[in-house]
């Protein structure tokens, strides 16, 4: 049985130090809950919602989880309040959550079970120390109680210990660059839009709960003191009700008591819990990379939905396999953390022993604080890395935008050209294959093959198609379909609407490809007859066409499952490599078509000493005609290539055909299902064999419905 790793550093909750253990052995966390939790799991609307931190503010409500290993029973869970501050009344309670709230995180159900959960409600400022026996293993957490003190300086106000700006001044510099640092100023002096309410204070302060029990120093807690600024008739900074945030002017924001900037904005406190306590002591605040902290505010649908998307991407899902002991060169792209230190440190698969400088093996999902830096502006969106990626045969990507943060995770582990020829027990580029492919490059070595332009064309490569925005609603003012089941973070390109072994109803985020293919409802549109069997059929069903032509010229011959052996040949070590290549692209042929089927098609001759007949273009090209017809070719005569122009005047399966002058069909030039439009199809003057036809005249015939033309072109010699 493999050993599940602790998980308190995939929580980032360093006062978790005491609890230290695998979850197999028992762990202890502290729950994030959103306002969409709340929502879900139909909470009552009191319910206060919590960052999943062990540092809070008097009267918050931290929601404590036990986990135990997913693969035995267990008893459950007996908690124990060991201590707490002088004078303190609080105790564990039943926790609200029932047993149909998940993990906060879907990720780690493949190795913890919910074990048993209590609530905990500090009501005064110090330690509570909490026991938990986990079946047999005890584990030891501590909650502190604090009150907020502000990150200190706002608006040129000298800081003051204990305030965050006394001893992090690096942090709070660059804090200040970002957009949290500013969010309320900016709102309510008319910046950020031309509506403000009170509903959206509440994640654009520090410490905003107005729970009675809450009485922590809050912004909340300082507007009352302040006897509700701006919210009297007589106010002349609001509107006729006097509430200032309605009235958006320049001003308003430094117009406010000086008590109530100190807690204005999205400040250090936000995500690392009230600071009165912290002084310097690392074990009396939080610091977290669970999604949770970020879904305190990001997860509140319709307008806060990022959480949302995320829950069900393959990244808040990823396999836990990998990581642990001895796994130090897999966590790098395996866990959140793993790739945070990765980055501050530097390190990338090109170097040699990388691995053995990644100090946390643990198992975390690949979550928000992955690939945003919550403290760094450097980059677009803050994103942690947006360097040029090398590649493993040497080729550095210098273009991308945004989508070479992807590609550092998203590329292979092998060099291709010299991994290929010799057998391996793995004949495959390791998994990620998608920044080799979209460069066209690091495959088996054929040669010079072709190579699209996706990498170049699509503006943020990787990210311009997979985080295509999605809204709750269209144009039209009709609910989106796909709305937090594609695009966005969840970094889906098809939505399966919630049949996901029936792809009859899957819509394709084809937004993106309009610009340059024109309107399309789906990747797997035709262009070419790319393997040779007469048919123009989409781009992905002639590359899976492929896949099995090469496959089945593979050990054991007939056969789409392929085996090789010490025993196997170079061309046979090469065509696998280059069938593993396609498939752990994932793809078929979308990231960069040119490529894949260059290289399948070489893999194929290499294997079998044949030629798949040459690729037939066929486009779509701008019209709507009102009747069929066919054109005649041009150049005629021709040689080596012409083009047969020809119009669909409604959606038909459309077939040309072409004869020789004995009547004799030599070619199936094209034969696909047509929708409405004018259409160019390219003929080499070879037969579906792939061989050169003899000079002379050829007969083609356009068959669509009972349109049927007949025209004659001369092939020259």
């Amino acid at each position: 049985m493999r050993r599940m790793l602790s998980v308190g550093a995939a929580l980032a909750l360093v006062l978790l130090a005491a609890g230290a253990g695998s979850a197999r052995e028992g762990r202890v966390v502290s729950r994030s809950l959103s306002p969409q939790d709340i929502k879900d799991y139909k909470l009552p609307a009191t319910t206060q919602k919590s960052s999943g931190l062990f540092t809070v503010g008097i009267g918050t409500p931290v929601y404590l989880e036990a986990w135990g290993d997913s693969a035995r029973a267990l008893a459950g869970t007996t908690w124990t309040l060991t201590s707490k501050p002088s004078g303190s009344a609080a105790a564990l309670q039943t926790s609200p959550l029932g047993a149909d709230v998940p993990f906060a995180e879907p990720g780690y159900a493949q190795e913890a079970q919910i074990a048993g959960r209590q609530l905990l409600v500090p009501d005064k400022v110090g330690s509570y120390k909490i026991t938990a026996v986990i079946g047999d293993t005890t584990v030891n957490v501590t909650v502190t109680g604090a009150t907020y003190v502000g990150v200190g300086g706002v608006e040129g106000a000298a800081p003051q210990f204990p305030q965050c700006a006394v001893c992090h001044a690096d942090q709070v510099a660059k804090w200040n660059e970002t957009g949290h640092a500013h969010f309320l100023k900016e709102a309510v002096n008319g910046i950020k839009s031309d509506h403000y309410g009170e509903n959206c204070i509440g994640c654009h302060t520090t410490g905003w709960d107005k729970a009675a029990a809450a009485d922590n120093g809050g912004f909340d807690d300082v507007l009352r003191q302040n006897g509700g600024w701006g919210t009297s008739a007589a106010d002349a900074r609001g509107d006729s009700a006097g509430n200032w945030w309605k009235v958006l002017k320049a001003g308003n924001f430094e117009a406010m008591p000086a008590a109530l900037q100190a807690k204005s904005n999205i400040q250090c406190e936000s995500c690392h819990g009230p600071g009165s306590e912290h002084k310097g002591d690392p074990t009396k605040t939080s610091v977290s990379s669970s999604a949770g902290d970020c879904g305190f505010c990001h997860d509140s649908m319709t307008t806060h939905y990022r959480n949302a998307e995320w829950k069900i991407s393959g990244h808040a899902n990823t396999i836990s396999e990998p990581t642990g002991p001895g796994e130090g060169s897999c966590v790098v792209c395996h866990t959140g953390e793993g790739f945070q230190q990765r980055v501050e440190q530097g390190l990338d698969i090109m170097q040699t022993g990388y691995g053995a400088k990644v100090a946390n093996l643990e198992y975390s999902t690949i979550n928000c604080t992955t690939c945003h830096n919550p403290h760094d502006t450097q980059n677009e969106y803050q994103l942690r890395a947006m360097g040029d990626v090398t590649l493993m045969n040497g080729e550095v990507i210098t273009e991308g935008g945004t989508g070479k943060l992807c590609m550092n995770c998203h590329k292979t582990r092998r060099n291709g050209p010299v991994y290929a020829e010799t057998y391996h027990s793995r004949q495959n580029p390791h998994y990620g294959v998608q920044a080799d492919m979209l460069a066209g490059t690091n495959g088996p070595n054929y040669g010079n093959l072709p190579k699209s332009t996706h990498l170049y064309a699509v503006e943020n490569s990787c990210a311009g198609c997979h985080m295509q925005p999605q809204t709750a609603k269209l144009a039209d003012g009709t609910a989106n379909p796909v709305f937090a089941k594609a695009g966005g973070h969840t970094f889906k390109v098809k939505a399966d609407n919630g049949t996901p072994n029936d792809p009859s109803d899957d819509t394709d985020l084809t937004t993106a490809c309009a610009d340059c293919h024109g309107p399309t409802q789906s990747f797997d549109m035709p262009r070419e007859d790319f393997d040779g069997d007469g048919a123009i059929e989409g781009v992905q069903t002639e590359v899976a066409h492929l896949m099995e032509m090469v496959a089945k010229a593979l050990p054991p011959v007939g056969s789409t499952t392929i085996k090789l052996d010490s025993t196997s040949t170079v061309a046979q070590n090469k065509a696998a490599y280059a069938y593993w290549y396609v498939y752990y692209d994932g793809s078929h042929g979308i990231h960069n078509t040119r490529y894949t089927v260059g290289m399948l098609k070489a893999a194929y001759k290499e294997l079998t000493g044949r030629d798949i007949a040459t690729a037939v273009a066929t486009e779509q090209v701008a019209g709507k005609p009102q009747a069929f017809s066919l054109a005649q070719n041009s150049p005629n005569p021709f040689n080596p290539e012409t083009e047969i122009r020809y119009a669909v005047s409604e959606p038909s399966n459309v077939q040309i055909t072409i004869y020789n002058s004995l009547g004799q069909m030599v070619r199936r030039l094209v034969d696909a299902q047509h929708a409405t439009g004018e259409y160019a199809a390219s003929w080499d003057g070879k037969d579906n064999d792939g061989a050169k036809l003899t000079a002379g005249v050829y007969v083609y015939t356009m068959r669509a419905g009972s349109f049927v033309e007949n025209r004659k072109m001369v092939l020259l010699p």
